[in-house]
């Protein structure tokens, strides 16, 4: 309405009323984010892209002897030195009591609580605190489809639940879940704030939601953009479920159901390998931008009667297939005890068994290589996937700007054959070792019982041939360079670790890429955010290469190609490289490279 026509008094009345309008609708928006706690700690900067993420799966009760948070907290660096960057725990909440309820982690019956046998918040928010110094996010899991029969909502509010003839329904086939009612939108509301309870009081990046195809997509929409409102955080968000429209609701992942149960499980009974690419057709369908599937060979579901290693004949069938997971299409996803091979099934409730981690270091060595040439290869995470696969032979390429990586997967327990056509034709080199690597077009290749190959044009991915050195400032003369974990480069004085490590990629033109040997991570300066970072980056970034003009005698600035004034240096003594403020006459931005060393 038009107020120009009004007279004096009415259009002070009307302009008041809109005020007061803003004002309450203000108050709203405050008021819905009044149940939050104070935020504890600070929100972590290291969560990856959707796309570089290595998940690990965390099993509380027979993760360690005493089943709780802090036995999960003292093997974060076991856990680290695999590769992940992301640790996913189950169900910490106290589960229900009465006689229709179980002890399973999924029978809630607090949702903003952690249960006494797991530890206390604070045990919560150390393994939390400590994730994120080794710089690995953690996802909660999380339960809005249902409570234990004894939680307080039961009595206080029974219309939040499913009910017929007045009496409250069970959750599907739960006899120990009661069902929540999504056309309830206090109920609604009364979930999506226990979840962002758990952002702020334990400072989590995000959630793997159980049984995600049981609500009403809008209530993902709803509960997703809800969390995305928190600014401060950058959340990942995985539903357990395989229903294509949850990525439309906002999920970055969907769970691989379909690929295992209709893909590798059957290609190991003598189904043909083109399956793969109709369950990633189905998987794909609604994927837009960074969007993933979840891929696995073993979890907590499947692992109750049998391991992957028996579903999949033993270790060598299981590196097989878990290099299809985490290299063709999808991001990797790894089930605690899986790394040492730990052939014992754990059943539900998941309390009768606990991991022997004195297992098969030599499992452990195959994930690492595997997740570590990952974390070093933009074209397996984030590159372009081509299919050449025979019956039993899974082939492709995954391309990204000028990287480009060939895998071949005999998914078979006895040799199989692939012809190389003409497309993957070239010199390559081992992805693992270095070797050099020949495919010729027409030839035809032999791969033993479950081989595989990698091969990338590259340069070695982790071999023996890559030298590496250690980064010495002039004017700190004990202070050298390192990948500290939490996306940014720091420096140090004790360089007894192979974070401190870094290698020259050539990066053409007279650059180079500075990549660590621990992390698989490039130095960058892409977000100007005042530190240098060492995040996955990208191959093809300018921000992530380098040149080194000589600024006197052995000693050259580390000068960026991107922001050409920006010179990498500790001027500030803020416990992190900086990249400006500097002069090449500045000590503080001089380098060596020293201890050459070469190694995977």
């Amino acid at each position: 309405m038009e107020t120009k026509s009004l007279n004096p008094f009415a259009r002070f009345w009307l302009n008041g009323l809109k005020i007061m309008m803003l004002l309450f609708a203000v108050l709203c928006m405050q008021s819905a984010q009044a149940q939050d706690p104070a935020q504890y700690g600070t929100p972590f900067a290291g969560v990856p892209n959707p796309m570089d993420a290595n998940i690990y799966q965390v099993n509380i009760r027979p993760f360690s002897a005493a089943g709780n948070l802090a036995g999960v907290t003292a093997r974060l660096d076991q856990i680290k030195a695999l590769g992940i960057n992301v640790v996913y725990i189950l169900p910490v909440y106290p589960h229900g009591t009465d006689s229709r309820s179980s002890i399973s982690p999924y029978c809630i019956k607090d949702f903003e609580s952690v249960a006494t046998e797991y530890g206390t918040l604070t045990d919560l928010r150390a393994l939390v605190d400590g994730a994120h110094s080794r710089g690995m996010a953690v996802l909660m899991d999380f339960v809005v489809n249902g409570t234990s029969w004894d939680h307080p909502w039961i009595t206080a509010n029974p219309s939040w639940y499913v009910q017929s003839g007045g009496v409250i329904q069970q959750l599907s086939s739960y006899t120990d879940v009661a069902a929540l009612n999504f056309s309830n939108t206090a109920m609604r509301t009364a979930i999506i704030n226990s979840m962002r309870y758990w952002v702020f009081a334990a400072n989590v990046d995000g959630f793997r939601c159980d049984f995600a195809n049981n609500p009403p997509l809008d209530f993902w929409t709803q509960a997703i953009s809800n969390l995305r409102g928190i600014t401060t955080h950058k959340l990942l968000m995985l539903a357990e479920g395989d229903r294509q429209a949850n990525l439309q609701s906002g999920f970055d992942y969907n769970f691989g159901f379909n690929i295992y149960y209709n893909a590798l499980v059957p290609i190991h009974s003598g189904s043909s390998v083109a399956t793969i690419q109709t369950s990633l057709n189905y998987e794909y369908a609604d994927a837009t931008g960074s969007q993933q599937l979840a891929h696995y060979t073993d979890n907590q579901d499947v692992n109750g009667t049998s391991t992957g290693l028996t579903v999949f004949g033993g270790t060598a069938g299981v590196m097989a297939n878990f290099i299809v997971c985490a290299y063709m299409r999808g991001v990797p996803f790894l089930y605690d005890g899986q790394e040492v091979a730990f052939n014992t099934p754990i059943p539900w409730p998941w309390n009768t068994v606990k991991i022997n981690w004195a297992g098969n270091t030599a499992v452990t060595a195959e994930f690492t290589k595997v997740l570590g040439y990952r974390n070093t290869s933009t074209a397996i995470r984030r590159g372009t996937m081509t299919n050449y696969s025979n019956t039993n032979v899974c082939a492709f390429t995954k391309t990204s700007g000028t990287e480009k990586v060939v895998v071949l997967v005999n998914l078979r327990n006895s040799t199989s054959t692939f012809v190389v056509p003409a497309a993957l034709a070239g010199s390559y080199k081992d992805a693992y070792t270095g070797a050099a690597v020949t495919l010729t077009s027409g030839a035809t290749i032999s791969l033993a019982a479950y081989q595989y190959m990698v091969s990338t044009n590259q340069g070695a991915g982790s071999g023996g041939t890559t030298t590496y050195y250690q980064i010495i400032n002039r004017w700190q003369a004990t202070s050298y360079l390192y990948d500290s974990g939490n996306g940014k480069v720091s420096y140090g004085t004790t360089p007894t670790t192979t974070n401190y490590q870094w290698t020259k990629v050539d990066a053409g033109s007279g650059y180079f890429l500075l990549k660590n040997r621990a992390t698989g991570n490039l130095m960058h300066v892409e977000d100007q955010n005042g530190a240098v970072e060492a995040t996955v980056g990208n191959t093809t970034w300018y921000s992530a290469m380098w040149s080194a003009p000589v600024a006197s005698g052995a000693w050259v600035n580390l000068q960026n190609r991107w922001q050409t004034a920006d010179l990498i240096n500790i001027e500030g003594l803020v416990g992190y490289a900086q990249y400006a403020g500097a002069q090449t006459s500045f000590y503080s931005a001089q380098w060596q490279f020293v201890n050459p060393v070469t190694g995977p």
